[in-house]
């Protein structure tokens, strides 16, 4: 009587047991995540039915799973991977690590591993618990969202780099023109005989003005020269955040693009109250500002504004850096205000603008350097805003850094 009742709840119990594993499979089978023990002390792993899923492998009889294991890591990470674990071990913390797996077609398999171990009062490892989890889906995604980062980036600075060729010219047109009127000069004094070359006097009064222009000439084409320079640096890919201070950037933006504004008569006025340093790309915070520049100035001809004037301002609140840049163009239509940052958005497809400036300049300031951009109207215009997060911090952990 009491075997049986014993037999019976043994059974119930089983049941039960096969009920909740087939629970647990089904819901790591939903959530694309497996488990497995590691029992150091026999050498033992053991995966649950997931993991061999997500793996690709049969279970075996017989088999060295981790070697089965291993030999799946991708070869890149495998070396990784194992220093991970060891130093768990050492330090006897728990860890999460991704890492790619190779699968027998040459596919790529992205996943995520958890584990934590036990200990004996000795601190001899015992048991390692673990769960890995499939995001080949959301990797794949966030890769591709990248790539289309970056083509737009190129997209982007292609565009720009037509607005710089614009530039260069503005800035090479006062020297190209002085050496041509320097030239001019000298063949027109041997062309009315203003030097007598027959004479001693007249040889050398001739030869002080042709080394007196040939100075000039070399001073305008060391300028012709420098700004080429000035371009191809802000061109130089730069990927190593710098410790810089945000008025070197503002001016050296300014310096880039003063001779296109002054073709224009446009005035700069700048109010800089903070001269902050943080970590940046500068050539891609510098970009951001030449964006906004250029599109205050295209506003301000298009509208035919009077005295018109783009203010530059930085100051500090809340340990934030903020940097405005506004102009009187009369503002942003209130419909377009909040797809501004759109990506292929753009108020000037009639010059064929990308619409990928201030989308691109969005990306570098909230995911390069922790801030956000925005913008508003004014009473005369518009308002551009870049508010630098956490800047203080930033700067902190950047002079720790270094020193």
């Amino acid at each position: 009587m009491i075997d049986s009742a014993l037999k019976r709840k043994n059974e119930e119990l089983e049941e039960r047991l096969r009920e909740a594993i087939s629970d647990l499979e089904k819901a790591q089978s939903i959530a694309k995540t497996g488990s497995w023990i590691y029992d150091l002390q026999k050498n033992e792993l053991r995966w649950s039915k997931e993991t061999y899923k997500m793996f690709e492998l049969k279970q075996e009889k017989s088999e060295n799973l981790y070697s089965r294991f291993i030999n799946r890591v991708h070869p890149d990470d495998r070396e990784m991977l194992e220093e991970v674990y060891r130093s768990s071990l050492e330090n006897q913390t728990g860890y999460t690590l991704k890492h790619r797996l190779l699968m027998d077609d040459g596919s790529i398999k992205y996943v995520e591993e958890n584990c934590e171990s036990s200990f004996n009062e000795e601190g001899k490892p015992l048991i390692s618990y673990g769960t890995v989890h499939d995001i080949t889906e959301s990797t794949l995604a966030t890769l591709e969202l990248k790539e289309k980062d970056t083509y737009m980036f190129q997209q982007s600075r292609l565009a720009q780099m037509g607005e710089m060729l614009s530039m260069i010219a503005h800035q090479w047109r006062q020297p190209l023109a002085s050496i041509a009127t320097s030239n001019i000069l000298t063949k027109t004094s041997l062309e009315l005989g203003q030097y007598d070359l027959e004479d001693k006097q007249g040889r050398d009064d001739f030869l002080n003005f042709l080394n007196a222009n040939i100075d000039k000439t070399t001073l305008y084409l060391q300028e012709l020269s420098q700004t080429i320079t000035n371009f191809s640096d802000f061109y130089k890919p730069d990927k190593e955040f710098h410790m810089i201070e945000i008025t070197d950037v503002l001016l050296k933006a300014n310096n880039l693009i003063h001779d296109s504004l002054s073709s224009h008569g446009i005035k700069v006025d700048f109010e800089l109250e903070s001269n902050y340093a943080f970590m940046m790309h500068e050539n891609e915070f510098m970009q951001v500002i030449l964006n906004i520049l250029n599109n205050a100035k295209d506003q301000l001809v298009q509208e035919g504004t009077q005295e018109p004037t783009i203010t530059v301002r930085t100051f500090m609140e809340d340990d934030e850096l903020h940097i405005e840049i506004a102009d009187n163009a009369g503002g942003i239509k209130e419909d377009n205000i909040e797809k501004l940052f759109d990506p292929y958005f753009s108020t000037k497809l009639q010059k064929n603008g990308t619409g990928l400036g201030l989308y691109m300049s969005k990306v570098i300031i909230k995911d390069y350097h922790n801030g956000d951009i925005y913008a508003r109207n004014s009473d005369n215009g518009a308002i551009f805003t870049i508010k630098i997060l956490r800047a203080k911090a930033q700067c902190r952990e950047a002079l720790n850094a270094e020193s």
